[in-house]
């Protein structure tokens, strides 16, 4: 059972790195949130996750990934939210289902590479309010929140960072209607993001905490610019549809849509020249909410839904998805509901996808239920209560189990996952936050996490706020993480770390004057020693500092991340070790005329980048107090161009053009050779439409070639200096144990030039190597490996590997098996006798040493030899024991580090 507790997790929305919804403003209810939050906490297994605290499945398919210039990719996946339909309340008496989605999105998925905003301001009206005197007692209030849709179709709500999320406007009077602020809007969810409006909100430009920023128009994506000028221009039409992304190589990305307005594929170019088809497949479900919940005030869902079915992919395999269709609607009317009919004789569904079929046959499915009482507003919203996983490699499916305990008020109060390895990972929420993780087996405690929040106090945007509600707490941050490892569910050692965050910037608060903006930056870090049943003693106190002069800041290009200092002490307060980083010291070198660059206002006069133009050292010995720095320049387009090491070596590198097909486009995008101290050069040549490297040569000028003829982008060929040559072939199908197919690759390497030597791999449905086959005249020869599905989630370590063999002969395999926290717990050798399973093999047990304050493992070998290891906080090896003539661990060995974790002696006994 790996630890799937996700914190600080960001997802990549394109090029940029955008932090989907928390959750916590008057909009979005927490029950009600999708994508991927940062403080949320997900059972992950790639590509879906679930949300612990409100049962949300979330499927992202990767489909493109694209390299540009300076680490700006062009990156589109297909992105699924179980949180389709949604029951919200609308007043004091009244619900209304409605999608739980903003922007576009084909068939219910949502397209990373259609970034999207939308602004709402809400009216109030607040009786005696005592701005107003009467006659005049009514004040009229806005409350502004810009949303911007993150790539998993995550909803960020973001409000006015210079005052109030309220905004009073006059007294009495008539209520506002299209109330309009240009901002700026800040995120209340972590990500650290700004929204500035222009001459309307959705016209803005959203600045990402790294600087990176996404212009709009109209509530649409116009263009992606990085903190050094680079861009990628998103096309759109008149329906606001993505029609081509073009990246800053100039190369296009194109999205076609059918007559209903569905996107049906993307093209683009592969290595080999020919044309990248991604197709897009529907189909038409259909909903009544009718039928399972009608009662005064309920506004209901009846009608027919377009959603995705299938994802083709270049090379003809594809993903294929199911939805749930369980209700039947019959000719009969709902009593009493207006809008239930007419009828249409089809089984209905809530739109929740209950299996993912992958390209190569491997498939998870879902099962859903109600967990949260009727009392609960949007119950009638079910939760994912079973995850069902089957890899296609001849083990049947494996299955892990979800219970939810909700509060009166419908608050889920825990989660548990039992996991196929009989493992139970419960996780314990207060409000919507994690505070504490517990992994058990049988009912005996492994190890816990417990987790101590902080916020920014939140003003709900009422006229009466609440700041005190955990759903109005803005930006959470983990200011302590407590470890706890048991010997017993009584007895255990803990350790702590604590951590300070960084403030920048004023907003003035109804709930808090004059607090300052967190950047969620860590600037003090205190780690602290394993202790009994508490934490030990401080062992390292690491002090961290941020880039954050005028230029940099939030008001400006916004690049929030950047660390300046490092600097470690010991226990004492002594310090141990101190890094310094600089940017943007040097200047810049032109690189006029490149393909979609800002030159204008990213000219080489424009030096607020953000770029590491030093990195400088303190040094301890032999020269106490002197410095060694390494130094690094760049051009203006963000390329490194020089680097000079401590000793004055300098290493340069050129980004001239160098594609495969000899056309210079003025891309400067790949470093194209690199010329080293000693005047020794190193060239590549790149594939174009790829950015795969398609020749290297050495100093020698000793050449090794790729071919990519493959319209997946795979390696077909490498051709080596030496006349040698690898060929790969791949048969690209699905997996079915039933019918012993797999999906394939075959190796073939040059000999001479008669004889060569063949291989082929066999795939699992989760394109696992299972088999390898090595042609020999006398017979082939074949390694076949199995994996653990059910220790540390689906993806599976090697479980078995067996000896070389060929057909016919006895197949010897060495197995290993896992525990619920992914550590071996034991190594069946070749010759392990399953019926003596306790002799002959490699045990490994784990507990803890309460006189050391250590975790422990012990090793018993096949011949019954054993040995035990103590490590610390940090994980570091400690103490090892070894037994006496007795079998009693009396002969130690201990190892003491310094506060940087290096080895500085050794004790052995009372030798040292």
């Amino acid at each position: 059972m790996r630890n799937r507790f996700v914190g600080l997790g960001l997802i990549s929305l394109l090029l940029l790195t955008a932090a989907p919804s928390i959750a916590q403003g008057p909009n979005i209810l927490p029950t009600l949130s999708i994508g991927q939050e940062p403080y949320g906490s997900y059972l992950v297994s790639l590509p879906e996750s679930i949300n612990l605290y409100n049962g949300n499945v979330l499927a992202s398919i990767p489909l493109i990934s694209r390299q540009g210039r300076n680490g700006q990719d062009v990156v589109i996946s297909a992105t699924y939210n179980s949180k389709q339909i949604v029951k919200v309340q609308t007043g004091n008496n009244s619900w209304q289902y409605q999608f739980n989605t903003v922007g576009p999105h084909e068939g219910r998925w949502r397209i990373s590479n259609q970034p999207y905003v939308s602004y709402t301001s809400n009216v109030w009206v607040y009786a005696n309010d005592p701005r107003c005197t009467p006659p005049n007692t009514y004040g009229i209030y806005a409350t502004p929140i810009v949303t911007w849709v993150g790539s998993d179709g995550s909803l960020n709500e973001m409000h006015r960072t210079d005052t109030d999320a309220r905004v009073f406007e006059t007294c009495a009077g008539t209520a506002l209607t299209n109330y309009f602020d240009p901002g700026p809007y800040r995120s209340v969810n972590g990500a650290h993001a700004q929204f500035r409006g222009g001459s309307t909100v959705t016209n803005g430009v959203l600045y990402m905490k790294n600087g990176q920023r996404i212009d709009f128009s109209n509530a649409s994506a116009i263009k992606a610019i990085d903190t050094n000028g680079n861009y990628i221009t998103y096309n759109i039409n008149n329906s606001g549809q993505t029609t081509s992304l073009v990246d800053n190589l100039n190369r296009s990305t194109n999205l076609t849509y059918d007559v209903n307005g569905n996107l049906s594929q993307i093209t683009l170019m592969a290595a080999n020249g020919q044309t990248q088809t991604y197709v897009f497949g529907y189909t038409t479900l259909h909903v009544n909410t009718y039928l399972s919940d009608c009662g005064a005030g309920v506004t209901g869902m009846h009608q027919d839904v377009t959603v995705l079915q299938s994802i083709t992919l270049p090379n003809n395999l594809s993903y294929s998805f199911t939805y749930d269709q369980g209700v039947l609607e019959d000719n009969t009317a709902v009593s009493g509901c207006a809008g239930a009919g007419p009828a249409h004789n089809v089984y209905t569904s809530t739109l929740k996808l209950t299996k993912i079929t992958y390209p190569e046959g491997a498939y998870t499915r879902y099962a859903y239920n109600y967990v949260r009482p009727t009392s609960a507003p949007d119950q009638i919203d079910k939760y994912v209560t079973a995850k069902y996983r089957n890899a296609q490699d001849g083990q049947g499916e494996q299955t892990w189990i979800l219970s939810y305990t909700a509060d009166g008020n419908g608050n889920i109060t825990s989660t548990q996952i039992n996991n196929p390895d009989s493992g139970v990972e419960t996780h314990t929420f207060t409000g919507v936050l994690d505070t504490l993780v517990r992994y058990s087996v049988g009912g005996n405690y492994i190890k816990d996490i417990a987790q101590t929040w902080t916020f920014e106090p939140g003003d709900d945007g009422t006229p009466q706020p609440s700041c005190t509600n955990p759903a109005t707490r803005h930006n959470p941050r983990i200011t302590r993480r407590t470890t706890s490892v048991y010997q017993n569910n009584t007895t255990f050692i803990q350790s702590k770390v604590e951590s300070d965050y960084d403030q920048q910037g004023y907003l003035t608060t109804t709930c808090t004057p004059n607090i300052q903006h967190i950047n969620g930056n860590v600037i003090e870090k205190r780690e602290y020693a394993f202790g009994n049943a508490t934490p030990g003693s401080l062992l390292r106190r690491t002090d961290d500092t941020y880039l954050n002069s005028t230029g940099y800041d939030l008001n400006h290009a916004h690049i929030l991340n950047r660390n300046s200092t490092q600097i470690i002490y010991n226990a004492g307060g002594i310090l141990q070790s101190q890094t310094n980083y600089g940017y943007d010291e040097s200047a810049l070198t032109n690189a006029t005329g490149a393909t979609a660059h800002d030159d204008t206002n990213f000219g080489a006069t424009y030096t607020t980048r953000g770029n590491q133009t030093s990195v400088s050292n303190l040094l301890s010995t032999p020269a106490p107090g002197s410095w060694l720095t390494t130094a690094t320049t760049y051009d203006i387009l963000g390329n490194r161009r020089q680097t000079t090491d401590p000793k004055s070596n300098l290493t340069t590198y050129s980004y001239t053009d160098s594609y495969s097909d000899g056309i210079n486009r003025n891309t400067f995008a790949y470093f194209t050779s690199t010329t080293d101290a000693l005047n020794q050069i190193t060239s590549s040549v790149y594939n174009f439409n790829t950015g795969l490297v398609a020749s290297t040569a050495d100093p020698n000028n000793n050449v090794t070639s790729h071919n990519y003829n493959d319209i997946m982008n795979q390696e077909t060929a490498t051709n080596h200096p030496d006349g040698g040559q690898t060929t790969y072939s791949y048969n690209d199908i699905v997996a079915n144990p039933g019918l012993g197919q797999y999906p394939s690759t075959t190796t073939t390497t040059k000999i001479d030039n008669s004889k060569n030597k063949m291989e082929t791999r066999y795939f699992d449905g989760m394109k696992r190597v299972r088999q390898t086959v090595l042609n020999d005249p006398q017979g082939n020869v074949l390694v076949d490996t199995t994996y653990d599905n059910t220790s540390c989630g689906c993806g599976g370590s090697a479980a078995s590997r067996s000896n070389p063999y060929r057909a016919g002969d006895t197949v010897y395999t060495t197995t290993t098996l896992s525990d619920t926290m992914c550590r071996v717990s034991e190594v069946r050798p070749t010759d392990w006798n399953p019926g003596n399973p306790t002799q002959n093999k490699l045990t490994y047990t784990y507990s803890v040493d309460m006189t050391n304050l250590v975790e422990t493992k012990e090793t018993i070998d096949p011949a019954g030899k054993k040995k035990k290891h103590g490590y610390d906080a940090f994980g570091r090896l400690v103490i090892a024991w070894e037994p006496d003539a007795s079998g009693n661990y009396t002969l130690s060995t201990s190892y003491q580090y310094n506060i940087l974790n290096k080895l500085t002696s050794v004790t052995q006994g009372g030798q040292t």
